[in-house]
């Protein structure tokens, strides 16, 4: 080997080496504060496009939901929302409800892979 091969399989070796050192996962640790003092919401899909979320605690009346479509979009329905279609009411600690997606229109949504988000306060 010249000199010219050696230089350029030090350069090469050493280009990989800083790549690979940089590729390496980051450490740290999470933390979690707090505690979580209601159970959860227990939820049921029907076939049709409404779902429902029973024995949920008060405060989820304010639950907001946010739609993602995991699969291509069906013509018509662009936009898919949910819409509240019944609810038990403020009797209780605990409450049901039942949703529907619904397209830009307001017309239920029959088809489609749908990702629903629920955050609650």
């Amino acid at each position: 080997m010249n000199g010219k091969q050696i230089s350029v399989c030090i350069s090469l070796f050493l280009a990989l080496k800083g790549t690979c050192l940089a590729a390496a996962p980051p450490s740290g640790t999470v933390q979690f504060h707090g505690s979580i003092v209601e159970p959860g919401c227990t939820s049921r899909a029907s076939t049709q496009a409404a779902f429902e979320l029973n024995g949920c605690p008060f405060p989820g009346h304010a639950v907001t939901m946010k739609v993602n479509s995991l699969g291509p979009v069906i013509r018509g329905h662009g936009s898919v929302n949910v819409k509240r279609l019944a609810d038990s009411g403020q009797k209780d600690r605990y409450y049901d409800s039942q949703y529907e997606l619904v397209d830009g229109a307001g017309k239920p949504v029959r088809s489609g892979m749908y990702l629903i988000t629920l955050s609650m306060p």
